[in-house]
């Protein structure tokens, strides 16, 4: 779309899969996307199988899908990479939520995620990286709470803050630009924002490093899991 012309797309480009074992094309039906952080031709889609695809706009032949990764096991509702905030590190990263109850990290360089992150008591509906912290990111769920995770915690795996804001679910999170405060909204159509404590949000200077570790652990812990 272009804000020029709002009465119809620029272009439009119909989403299909093609299996390689099977000799099957399958439409893509999407319930979220995101382009990758400093793009416009590579994007990623979730869908309503809980796959991820990614594509192309131009350069595939024919243009659209191009790769399909699977992990999740009912519709994905969010994804969200790590933005160009701390320049190009991590900016392969991405996670995605899921009516499956889990949150997953992947990297663009990689067909499996890293690691599964799991609070399993409702499904999660959005996700957004933090703006200038680099392992620091916040999720929202259907029992009305706002989660934050950090990657760099002693217990990474699960959310450093789990904070009930509404009583109906939250579907939608986003954080100001400069990573002080969050807002969301609820399904009653609610939107609130909400002050973070300094200490949560505060980035230190070994971050990059750290993370880069954690990564390594996390997945390798995944791969023993396969």
């Amino acid at each position: 779309w272009s804000m020029e012309k709002l009465n119809e797309p620029v272009d439009v480009m119909e989403l299909t899969y093609k299996s390689q074992t099977k000799e099957v094309t399958r439409d893509v039906t999407t319930t979220c996307m995101q382009f990758q952080p400093g793009e416009v031709n590579n994007f990623w889609v979730g869908s309503d199988n809980g796959s991820i695809y990614a594509g192309e706009r131009q350069g595939a032949n024919p243009p659209g899908i191009v790769a399909k990764y699977d992990g999740h096991t009912a519709p994905v509702t969010a994804l969200d990479f790590r933005g160009h905030s701390l320049g190009h590190e991590f900016s392969d990263l991405y996670i995605s939520t899921s009516m499956d109850w889990s949150l997953r990290l992947w990297s663009t360089k990689q067909a499996r995620s890293i690691a599964v992150l799991e609070d399993a008591t409702e499904a999660a509906y959005d996700v957004k990286w933090h703006p200038t912290n680099v392992a620091l990111f916040a999720s929202c769920d259907g029992t009305g709470s706002l989660n934050l995770w950090n990657l760099l915690a002693a217990e990474s795996e699960t959310p450093q803050v789990k904070a009930p804001i509404s009583t109906a679910a939250l579907n939608k999170c986003k954080w100001s630009g400069d990573g002080r405060k969050i807002a969301t909204g609820d399904s009653l159509g609610v939107v609130r924002v909400h002050d973070i404590a300094v200490e949560l949000i505060t980035s230190h200077a070994d971050d990059v490093t750290r993370m880069e570790a954690t990564l390594q652990r996390l997945g390798k812990d995944e791969q023993h899991q396969h």
